[in-house]
């Protein structure tokens, strides 16, 4: 468990975040164990890996919301994101706009400047 390495004031301002951006709703959250599969993934290699509390059609024509964790190794560190997205199609370029669109152009230039301009949290 990615975690279990966590220095307690990196776990506490996880847990600050997601309580943020959960907010008041009770569908399409995360919770801890998600960051911590996702920075897993980033610590074991992958160079970005993400997931979201689930995706909605937009037949009702309201403005569900969906949490989404986004990690990424920056520069030979680990940095996790938590932030908002529709929850229609959720990717992180739609809940951090420095990465649009996602997965697409020069993605290393938009992690840098996703670390320099969105205060992701540093996994070291």
């Amino acid at each position: 468990m990615a975690t279990a390495t966590m220095a307690t004031e990196q776990i506490q301002q996880i847990k600050n975040r997601l309580k943020a951006v959960n907010g008041r709703r009770r569908e399409r959250i995360l919770t801890l164990s998600d960051v911590d599969r996702v920075v897993e993934s980033v610590m074991d290699g992958c160079e970005w890996k993400y997931c979201h509390g689930g995706s909605v059609a937009n037949a009702y024509k309201y403005p569900a919301k969906t949490t989404v964790v986004f990690a990424a190794r920056v520069d030979g560190h680990v940095y996790v994101g938590i932030g908002t997205s529709p929850a229609t199609a959720p990717t992180p370029g739609r809940a951090w706009k420095c990465l649009q669109p996602f997965g697409k152009g020069d993605v290393k230039a938009k992690l840098r400047q996703w670390v320099a301009e969105c205060n992701p949290i540093r996994i070291d």
